[in-house]
């Protein structure tokens, strides 16, 4: 194959005449002889069914550029695929190797046009501002040019036909690169979401005044051939209390997680786009997306995009709205070549895209997975209290010494008035003990939880009725809490 690279010199950034003379513009028939060694390939991907094969780039490759988002992620990709392609040349598994040798120049050729861009821009300023128009339309037909060898030769589709319809194809890709699915987290057991709610510190100061005061009322609190009657009906009112605040805290969460698996499996049903599949448009949920389909976009069948993709030419002026994940207000224009960032939407023109990326490999999957705690992804580390349960165990902290100094206090002062001055018998001791311990479940507040509690079920079943999912108690008190604020110009 004839080499397609055209001489690359740094040019003078001031002198329009040297970027020209430097960097020829790729001619209609070098495009031309491009675009019929890719129909050759992808034929022969087809009768190969090599897309049944190993491929030479993984999942976490692709990923990268679609974080990174830029030429030289660009051009790292397809350094990876000639170093994987080179080692697995001769195995059994790969494609002919005169097949192999073409798809491997064609993306030597243009990883060296890409690295010329990449030099050139360098020295042209921030943003290229000292590149003439001609030179950034040879540098954007290099990026066109490079996402139609990315779609053929690294992934195996096509930009006019896409990928196969076969389940075998679709199966492999999606064991290959991932599925376009986030795992949701098993559902946590009632007794486990009991154990949670039992963690908080009232809750288990009031167990153990409850099971303390039991302990005194019943035995050593009792006189000579004293009957207890009703001695543990404080005590039993503590536990029954703290019984109450658990069972309704552990019910009310329990019942969140069948209302947020319902409103995914109705979401889920009713995501779908438009992909090309053998040269035909098909309607698909987003779970039956794969690595390698080629979406449709406009503004009408896709607003949404539900993947990391790489946009094919041509485009017809395609605008998109990058403010879910950039905070930007502003539509961002792309071009050929450039990352669609899944979450995003099109708001203006349309064109076709391919998919690197998907589910938890994505930008917005990233951070779905982390939403919703799924196991794709290590969970992050945060707050393990909220600013009102903090409050509320400083708060218990603060009645428990409380008390405690107080039924010491009592304890001390009874002992030295009843032995001390009245000369009691020493076995009146035990009653003062009672009293310390009577003074001291006094003290505690078993009504706080309960209260707290109810507060934030009321506050649930309001946020739903405003149609506001909450998955947890805490996030009554949480959503649209704001621990940092960060603001730029944009």
């Amino acid at each position: 194959m004839d080499n397609l690279l055209s001489s690359c010199t740094k040019p003078s950034i001031d002198d329009d005449s040297s970027q020209t003379s430097n960097s020829k513009i790729m001619p209609p028939t070098e495009k031309a002889s491009i675009s019929f060694q890719l129909q050759s390939i992808c034929s022969h991907n087809r009768d190969q069914k090599a897309y049944l094969q190993r491929f030479d780039v993984s999942s976490d490759d692709l990923a990268e550029l679609g974080k990174d988002r830029s030429r030289e992620a660009m051009i790292t990709l397809f350094k990876t695929y000639i170093k994987n392609s080179q080692s697995a040349f001769g195995s059994d598994d790969v494609e002919d190797p005169d097949e192999m040798k073409i798809a491997r120049s064609l993306v030597e050729d243009v990883v060296d046009r890409l690295e010329c861009d990449e030099k050139t821009s360098a020295g042209a300023g921030e943003e290229g501002a000292g590149l003439s128009s001609e030179r950034k339309k040879v540098m954007g037909d290099h990026m066109e040019t490079a996402a139609a060898v990315l779609t053929t030769i690294l992934l195996r589709s096509s930009p006019e036909i896409g990928i196969t319809n076969d389940e075998s194809e679709l199966e492999h890709r999606m064991k290959t690169f991932g599925s376009n699915v986030i795992t949701v987290k098993k559902m946590t057991s009632f007794w486990v979401l009991c154990w949670k709610a039992v963690q908080d510190f009232v809750l288990i100061m009031l167990i153990v005044m409850g099971i303390l005061t039991l302990s005194v009322e019943t035995t050593i609190g009792l006189g000579d051939k004293e009957k207890c009657g009703n001695c543990w009906l404080e005590s039993f009112a503590i536990l029954t209390s703290v019984c109450i605040v658990v069972l309704v805290t552990a019910s009310i969460d329990y019942g969140k997680q069948f209302a947020f698996q319902r409103l995914s499996k109705s979401l889920d049903e009713r995501n779908t786009k438009s992909v090309i599949r053998e040269g035909e448009h098909l309607v698909v949920t987003d779970a039956n997306i794969a690595v390698g389909d080629i979406l449709s976009v406009n503004t009408h069948s896709l607003a949404s995009v539900s993947a990391d993709c790489i946009l094919l030419g041509p485009v017809m002026d395609l605008k998109m709205d990058e403010s879910s994940l950039t905070g930007e207000s502003h539509a961002v224009k792309k071009k050929a070549g450039d990352v669609i960032l899944s979450g995003t939407n099109a708001i203006q023109g349309s064109g076709k895209m391919v998919v690197i990326a998907v589910g938890a490999n994505s930008v917005a999957g990233k951070i779905t997975a982390h939403v919703y705690e799924s196991e794709d992804v290590k969970t992050l580390e945060g707050d393990a209290e909220t600013p009102l349960y903090k409050k509320l165990d400083k708060l218990a902290k603060q009645i428990s010494v409380a008390g405690t100094s107080a039924a010491i206090f009592a304890f001390v002062i009874s002992t030295a008035i009843g032995l001390g001055h009245h000369k009691e018998d020493w076995k009146a001791i035990i009653d003062y003990f009672v009293l310390a311990i009577t003074v001291l479940a006094v003290a505690v507040p078993e009504g706080l939880p309960l209260a707290v509690v109810l507060a934030l079920a009321f506050s649930s079943n309001k946020m739903m009725g405003e149609n506001n999912m909450v998955k947890s108690l805490d996030a009554c008190e949480t959503m649209g809490c704001v621990s940092y604020y960060r603001k730029w110009r944009t």
